[in-house]
Formats: C-alpha cells, structure tokens, sequence
C-alpha cells in the first residue's frame, strides 16, 4: 500500500483513501464514482433520444420536421409539404429568413415584422411562387416575390423585388 501526505495537515493517508483519514481532507487524486455513473446515465438516455427520434423519421418525415419546429419555430426547414402552399409555416419562414439574410436587409438592419403572402403562377423551373407583401421593422412595405426550386433533395429559395 502506497502513501501519501495530505497536503493540509501534512499526515501520511492511503493515496487510495477518498479522503485523508486524519484531517479529512479530500483526496484529489481520486474522482468520484457517482460523476462516471451519472455520464453513463446521461449517454444513455441520448442513445434513447436518438433511437427513438430515428423510428419515427422512419415512419413519418414529415411529422418529425413538425416536432422539430415545436422546439426551434424558426428553423430553415422546407418539407414537399410546405413547397404545395405559399400559407404553409415552412415557406413562410424560408421567406422571412431569405430576406432577412439578403445583403439588402442585412446592410440596412432591417427584418420582416409581417408577411402576407399568396400563391401565383408559377414561374419556370419553379415548384412554387410565392407573392409576399412583407412589413420591416422600418415600417415599411414591400412587395417581393418569392420562387422555390428542387435541387436534389433540398428546395432553394429565391427571392426578387416586384
């Protein structure tokens, strides 16, 4: 059995003892076995998450995107099912966040406060268009529309000034 002085009364301990069995001071060498278990625990129920959260991607995709929305609304994810509607919360929020991204808005501070949108014929090579009436949070309106195209598995979305 190894030795060690404790480093606040200066008494020899086991340097496998948790703690200095004169002073009690704690053995910083040793960790404790309840953080191991609890990492354990931790990783385990992600593993879980995981595996349940793959089943029903399986089952249902697009109803996985819905749950993912619950947790982050604005999240920049279009399904086939929101490229059918100009109304859809998918094409909306592609739509704010386009503008909101576009050198324009980005140089000039500015973010859609409203859309008010309607669906118009589509333009060639399009899935959808979109015409958008957006407020800013300049008070100002402007009329942009907005088309979605499918490359290979993604919708790409471009927006332009009316």
């Amino acid at each position: 059995m190894s030795l060690k002085k404790c480093t606040d009364c200066g008494q020899d301990y086991s340097e496998r003892a948790p703690a200095c069995i004169h002073c009690g001071a704690p053995n910083d060498a040793i960790q404790p076995t309840e953080t191991k278990s609890e990492s354990s625990s931790f990783l385990g129920w992600i593993g879980a998450a995981i595996c349940v959260a793959i089943g029903f991607y399986s089952v249902n995709p697009s109803g996985f995107i819905d749950i993912i929305r619950i947790f982050k609304p604005d999240v920049n994810v279009v399904t086939e099912s929101d490229v059918r509607s100009c109304t859809s919360n998918g094409a909306q929020t592609q739509m704010k966040s386009a503008f909101n991204q576009s050198q324009y808005a980005l140089a000039n501070n500015l973010k859609v406060i409203t859309l008010e949108t309607r669906q118009v014929a589509t333009e060639e090579g399009s899935e959808l268009s979109c015409h958008s009436e957006l407020m800013l949070n300049n008070s100002e309106k402007v009329s942009f529309i907005f088309n979605f195209t499918q490359k290979d598995d993604q919708y790409l979305i471009m927006g332009r000034p009316l």
